[in-house]
Parts: structure tokens; C-alpha cells; sequence
């Protein structure tokens, strides 16, 4: 997983510690972070037998298999749902149940391609891409979407089978 997609990733389940938060002012400000997050929040089918990966945290606490945040300012914003599974089956066959998946969405990007890692050059019309940091060997990482409303899904070996994570992101509203 990029370093980006982490980032968000961790940032994403650290807000949704809380089962809910929510806050609203008079000046149009709102918050909501919950781990309630489910595989239709994201817009992509369940693979099928997959099973949330729920884990225990440092403290033995169970760390939340989802979650999804949103904040927003009149009409700057954005929103996050993500959610994580597990698979008995291997990272390629779930990969590729994805890579078809996101197909019926419009053009995927499999970020394992330099050419779908391309920094942005300003003035030019803003288009999906990926991080610009390749992903870890036997990872698989595809992308749908506009830059400012995507679907990520990674997908890596753990054991005999494979963890994903699948995430929407919208900027704006």
C-alpha cells in the first residue's frame, strides 16, 4: 500500500474509534466518523467468501474492520469510507475479481504501471492517478474514477490467502 493510501487509511480508522461523532455550528461546519461501514458505502461488490478483518490492537482492544469519515465547510469537503477483508484465496484471484469489478466503473488504473503513476503538471486538466511511490512487489493496487471521486482497492498476499482493502473517496460534495 502507498504510503498516501496508509496515511488515509490509519487516519480514517483513528477517527472511527468512536462509534459515532457528529457536530454541526451555525457556520455550516459538520463532522461524522463511524465504523460502521459497510462494502455498499464503498460501491464495490463483496468478494465473494471474504470475511472483515478484524484485529486487536495494542491493548487487546478490537480494531474496528472499517470506518468512515467526513467533514465538511459549505461546499469543501471531503469523505472517506473504507473497509477491510480477508480471503483464503490467493492476492492474484481476488485482484483480478477487482481489476473486473472496478472495469464496469470506467478506465482502471493498476498502479504496479509507471505509467499510472504520473505527478499531476499544473495547468493541465486534473485525471486519475496514482501515488507516485510504486507499491510493494506482490501487492496490487487498482483505481476508478475522477481525481476528486474514487474507488481504491489493495490487495496483498498474507499467508496462504490474500487481505484487501476497498475505499471511496470523494472531495468536495
Amino acid at each position: 500500500m502507498t504510503r498516501r493510501t496508509h496515511a488515509l487509511l490509519t487516519l480514517l480508522m483513528a477517527a472511527t474509534a468512536a462509534t459515532t461523532v457528529a457536530a454541526q455550528s451555525g457556520k455550516g461546519i459538520s463532522l461524522e466518523a463511524h465504523s460502521r461501514t459497510r462494502v455498499q458505502d464503498v460501491g464495490l461488490p463483496a468478494y465473494p467468501g471474504a470475511t472483515l478483518a478484524v484485529e486487536r490492537g495494542a491493548h487487546g482492544e478490537e480494531d474496528h474492520s472499517g470506518g468512515s469519515f467526513g467533514a465538511w465547510m459549505g461546499s469543501i469537503g471531503m469523505r472517506v469510507d473504507a473497509i477491510k477483508f480477508k480471503s483464503s484465496d490467493k492476492s492474484e484471484q481476488v485482484a483480478a475479481f477487482y481489476a473486473r469489478a472496478m472495469a464496469r466503473q470506467g478506465e482502471v488504473l493498476d498502479c504496479r504501471l509507471p505509467s499510472s503513476r504520473v505527478k499531476q503538471v499544473k495547468g493541465e486538466p486534473e485525471r486519475l492517478s496514482c501515488d507516485e511511490t510504486p507499491i510493494q512487489p506482490g501487492h496490487f493496487e487498482y483505481r476508478v474514477g475522477q481525481p476528486k471521486h474514487m474507488r481504491i482497492v489493495h490487495v496483498y498476499p498474507e499467508g496462504d490467502g490474500a487481505r484487501f482493502e476497498m475505499v471511496r473517496l470523494q472531495l468536495g460534495r
